[in-house]
């Protein structure tokens, strides 16, 4: 998706070079982090301040087990005006298997909207007037013949509004059945509004930036130009191993402590650089 905003500044040789074994996030490299290309995330629909990221588009290394921007920004925080409340990412694999992947946690491969964010009926007790969510995509790449070819598909949702302090303090502190609001993933069984971008935009709750205009502005209420209302994919969080899912086998597993612990012991040692989670470039 928007293969032609892929930014390309380093050869495969120079990236592998720069790659950094541990997590960027927990273990900061700024030789490597000051490398990657900055795009254009979102632009705030109330102020217009526009927000940037250098975002790793060269690989899916160390993408593995983020779901909330960890890679986009370095924290979940105000990145430029007082309505940013929050930016949350989706890895769309397109059915590919993952390149010489050893392990790989992923979230919901289709963009869906935190409902209580943007609903009237939501559990946050915060006025939800002026509150938006921006999408945006990029395409991720993995190297074939020594040369960087897009793969992967990342989407992204970053969420604005007034009173965004109060509200991301909510959704820090808010959990509902031991799960942060931010981390909540929509079950089969959901309202389907969770899973209608279209919903979203014919309410003008749900803005998206023109990837077919250079500046990339952001658009709304034509809900027919809307170019991301038929994303396919899984909407379960995945664990894979050698490219094979391994996880929700933890699913059928009685107690729930056991499957957190589970899940803690694979996201520690992605974050270590112990599973080396995806593709070795």
């Amino acid at each position: 998706m928007n293969a032609h905003l892929l930014q390309i500044e380093l050869t495969p040789s120079e990236y592998k070079t720069i790659l950094p074994e541990t997590d960027p996030t927990l273990y900061p490299n700024e030789q490597y982090s000051l490398r990657m290309p900055r795009y254009k995330i979102a632009q705030c629909p109330i102020c217009g301040s526009i927000y940037t990221a250098q975002v790793d588009t060269y690989s899916i290394r160390h993408w593995s087990g983020a779901t909330t921007g960890e890679c986009l920004f370095s924290t979940n925080e105000d990145q430029g005006c007082d309505h940013f409340i929050l930016v949350h990412h989706f890895i769309n694999l397109n059915r590919r298997k993952l390149v010489k992947s050893n392990f790989f946690i992923n979230g919901s491969e289709v963009p869906y909207i935190i409902v209580p964010l943007l609903d009237e009926g939501g559990t946050l007790d915060i006025p939800l007037s002026s509150v938006y969510a921006v999408m945006h995509a990029l395409p991720i790449c993995t190297i074939e013949n020594d040369h960087f070819t897009p793969y992967y598909d990342l989407y992204i949702l970053t969420y604005y509004g007034e009173h965004a302090f109060d509200r991301r303090l909510k959704i820090v502190g808010q959990w509902q059945h031991g799960t942060p609001l931010h981390q909540i993933v929509p079950g089969k069984q959901s309202n389907q509004r969770w899973w209608d971008l279209s919903y979203w935009v014919e309410k003008e709750k749900l803005w998206w930036l023109d990837a077919n205009d250079p500046k990339l502005p952001l658009r709304h209420e034509v809900v027919q130009k809307f170019p991301y209302s038929r994303i396919q994919g899984r909407k379960e969080e995945m664990t894979y191993r050698n490219g094979v899912v391994v996880m929700p086998l933890i699913d059928t597993l009685p107690f729930l402590p056991l499957k957190l612990a589970l899940i803690a012991l694979g996201v520690v040692a992605i974050k270590l650089g112990l599973g080396k989670p995806d593709e070795e470039p």
